[in-house]
């Protein structure tokens, strides 16, 4: 695929370093703006600013809402009572969950609706998210107000 320079249109090989590789949003995805050289991308710099700050505002918050979940994860883990031994994905769209109560020495196999946007994500990502969705929505809250508040 050729990628045009966003000011003069010749082949440009050169990314914009600070919304290049932006997460997509919503509707929005967005494609990366190319230049040929430097010069271009100076020159174009006053019709791309406005867009280039908004996704490298995204850049950061996708970077924070990673990190917070991450944590959120192994917060997760550390404070189930009982623990995922196995996640088996029945389809596309229901996974088998199976658990272990080391207090109650009893199996469980539970099954649970998948989100669509779950469908590349390891098994037992799955189940943490689908477990703890709740959970994390009223809880992190706080946490994410104060990780960007430097943004």
């Amino acid at each position: 695929m050729v990628n045009n320079c966003a000011s003069c249109g010749q082949i440009g090989n050169l990314v914009c370093k600070g919304c290049g590789k932006s997460p997509p949003y919503l509707d929005d995805t967005p494609s990366s703006t190319h230049y040929c050289n430097n010069a271009c991308q100076k020159a174009h710099w006053s019709q791309h600013k406005a867009r280039c700050k908004i996704l490298q505002q995204r850049k950061t918050v996708h970077r924070a809402a990673k990190v917070l979940q991450e944590l959120y994860y192994i917060l997760f883990r550390k404070s189930m009572r009982t623990s995922i031994e196995k996640v088996d994905r029945v389809d596309e769209h229901t996974i088998l969950v199976h658990t272990n109560d080391p207090d109650l020495d009893v199996k469980n196999s539970i099954v649970q609706g998948m989100s669509p946007g779950l469908l590349n994500a390891s098994e037992e990502l799955v189940a943490l998210t689908m477990d703890c969705c709740t959970n994390a929505i009223t809880t992190m809250g706080q946490s994410l107000e104060i990780m960007l508040k430097a943004v």
